[in-house]
């Protein structure tokens, strides 16, 4: 899956997952947030929890950029909450 992600990114495509996987499994959903997947279709009983786990996957993404950046001082991490933020989403 990896593999087809890169080749979808290198070709300026986006990358779309269908299915229960990302709501389901935070793992799974960090992994996906981790390499850039632009959407996941779920369903609707699971998009706030879907959401919720994406913006906290965001925020552990930004954390650590930031913290390899510069370690020495700690910067504040903002959560927008915007739906048009989150295109994969839907």
């Amino acid at each position: 899956m990896e593999m087809a992600i890169h080749a979808c990114h290198v070709e300026g495509k986006n990358v779309g997952i269908c299915r229960h996987g990302p709501a389901e499994d935070a793992a799974l959903l960090r992994w996906l947030v981790h390499h850039k997947v632009s959407s996941a279709s779920v369903v609707l009983d699971a998009s706030l929890s879907t959401r919720t786990g994406v913006i906290e996957a965001e925020a552990e993404a930004e954390a650590a950029t930031s913290l390899a950046r510069s370690p020495f001082q700690p910067q504040a991490v903002s959560l927008p909450m915007t739906p048009t933020k989150y295109p994969f989403i839907k």
